[in-house]
């Protein structure tokens, strides 16, 4: 959610949600986040802060097509930020 005229985002993060596995971190963005993002910030794109575990991250490089992974996030309307920005 972007605030103070587009100075500022409003961000959710997923590390909210337990997943240590990409099938879980997939399913919590799927799942919880749209909720989330539709009470807080409809119609708008939502920040999410997007924690991977090191075998969440290895097994979407491995098992998932460029164009799959990337399907979730602009579906969703979803900014990824990355921890600390």
């Amino acid at each position: 959610m972007i605030l103070d005229g587009g100075r500022a985002h409003l961000t959710y993060c997923s590390n909210i949600h337990p997943g240590e596995t990409w099938a879980e971190v997939r399913a919590n963005l799927e799942g919880y986040v749209p909720s989330v993002r539709d009470q807080v910030a409809p119609g708008q794109p939502f920040g999410v802060g997007l924690r991977l575990s090191a075998q969440a991250a290895s097994e979407a490089l491995a098992t998932a097509t460029p164009r799959a992974s990337r399907s979730v996030i602009p579906l969703r309307r979803y900014m990824v930020r990355p921890p600390n920005m």
